[in-house]
């Protein structure tokens, strides 16, 4: 249980979040590395503090996959994932789901029944020569979500830097926007919005 306060004004933040975390499963036996490959979580209000959760009927269910084996190709995206030769994590695919329920904890999809499928691909890191530090400078993230079954986005984050306390103080983050036709197929004539934004 997370809580989040304001200490000099907690009538500006006080905010209470639950997430369970569950599913947990690692590669014991295909690799004997013992790296994460699965887990779900579950994050809703506090049923101690529900009068001070920012989102008291929400609930959201988001689970996490991620292929053992060393540079994974995702079956519905075709985007490398899993690890790469240095045990790295390259990529992974998170199916996230929103629901509401009421204050007796009855779920009504009615009201929201939402899906987004996020697969990261493509995690880059400094490990090169001078820097040793492994940070993460990049990735790409590819969504889909049932709010808009025809629209996938494309983020791509590049050009991390990092200051001398090894904290990020950079990026450029590309996005593109494009429609995807009932055979799953992108279909740029329909929809193809570019941005970036550079933030320094």
């Amino acid at each position: 249980i997370s809580h989040e306060y304001d200490t000099l004004a907690p009538s500006n933040l006080d905010v209470f979040t639950k997430t369970v975390r569950s599913g947990m499963a690692y590669d014991d036996s295909t690799t004997k590395l013992g790296r994460l490959t699965h887990y779900v979580d579950t994050i809703t209000s506090d049923p101690l503090n529900r009068d001070k959760s920012p989102n008291p009927n929400l609930v959201t269910v988001k689970t996490v996959d991620i292929d053992p084996k060393t540079n994974a190709v995702d079956a519905s995206s075709g985007l490398v994932t899993g690890y790469d030769a240095f045990n790295r994590m390259i990529g992974y695919t998170e199916a996230s789901h929103e629901y509401y329920v009421d204050a007796a904890d009855s779920t009504d999809y009615g009201i929201l029944d939402l899906t987004t499928t996020t697969v990261r691909s493509g995690m880059l890191y400094d490990g090169g020569s001078p820097l040793k530090f492994g940070r993460l400078t990049g990735y790409t993230d590819t969504i889909r979500s049932s709010a808009s079954n025809n629209l996938e986005t494309r983020k791509t984050i590049s050009g991390m830097v990092f200051d001398t306390k090894n904290r990020a103080i950079g990026y450029v983050e590309s996005s593109d926007e494009y429609y995807i036709d009932v055979s799953g197929n992108k279909d740029t004539m329909q929809l193809n919005l570019t941005s970036t934004t550079v933030r320094s």
